[in-house]
């Protein structure tokens, strides 16, 4: 007919997954990977500041298929949350930076991602009132940060 809209045509993105993704319900969920983190949540509930006395990390390795691409899209993720003032919602986004970091191998990049996350995490811990876990974090950080070469 004319005048009528078309249809827009449904694309496989380039390199699209052809395989489903890893079933994350699989097996059990693991708990946080960074204490620094666990103490965090565990002193919000404290404060009431989040609902609940548990927190799941559904997370594994295998759930990254692109890491560099994932690197880049939780750190975009990580500043629209700031950006509209979700900072209790970042801790999992860290949480998720940090198991990230462990794709890759030992060495330099590893360090590098780890050590931002333990920064963003002191910073945004601070922001949040929670100065004790702010402090742990900014120490592992600047820890990581001395060893970090080229």
């Amino acid at each position: 007919k004319a005048g009528a809209k078309a249809e827009p045509k449904k694309a496989a993105a380039k390199g699209a997954a052809t395989t489903p993704p890893a079933d994350l319900t699989a097996k059990e969920p693991e708990p946080l990977a960074v204490p620094v983190l666990q103490l965090i949540l565990s002193e919000a509930a404290d404060s009431d500041l989040l609902e609940g006395e548990n927190c799941t990390w559904a997370g594994r390795e295998d759930a990254f298929a692109r890491p560099p691409l994932t690197f880049h899209h939780l750190l975009r993720c990580l500043a629209e949350l700031e950006e509209q003032g979700y900072q209790l919602w970042t801790f999992p986004v860290l949480a998720m930076l940090h198991q990230l970091a462990e794709i890759f191998p030992i060495g330099p990049v590893r360090k590098t991602i780890q050590c931002l996350a333990d920064m963003k995490l002191g910073r945004l811990a601070s922001e949040c009132g929670i100065e004790a876990a702010a402090k742990d974090a900014y120490k592992l950080g600047r820890q990581a940060l001395g060893t970090i070469t080229a």
